[in-house]
């Protein structure tokens, strides 16, 4: 990409045995939930990766995000 460009690739549904690869290659993760979960794993697994975390602004989210832990905006 061009200096100050953004490469997004939305990935979707991913086989599980290729979470920890793609977490590792990663520099952001995004959750963009639309719809309450309960503990949203791909956060989990960001986090113990040391992946910094954009998630959509609701209750569970914003849970865990706390304390400087990740961004959280609102949806939309």
């Amino acid at each position: 990409a061009a200096s100050g460009d953004i490469d997004v690739e939305h990935l979707g549904r991913v086989d599980p045995a290729r979470v920890p690869d793609l977490l590792r290659s990663a520099r952001i993760v995004c959750a963009p939930s639309l719809e309450p979960e309960g503990t949203p794993l791909i956060v989990l697994e960001a986090m113990l990766g040391g992946r910094p975390v954009v998630a959509t602004a609701l209750p569970s989210m914003r849970k865990l995000l706390d304390e400087g832990r990740g961004l959280v905006v609102e949806p939309g």
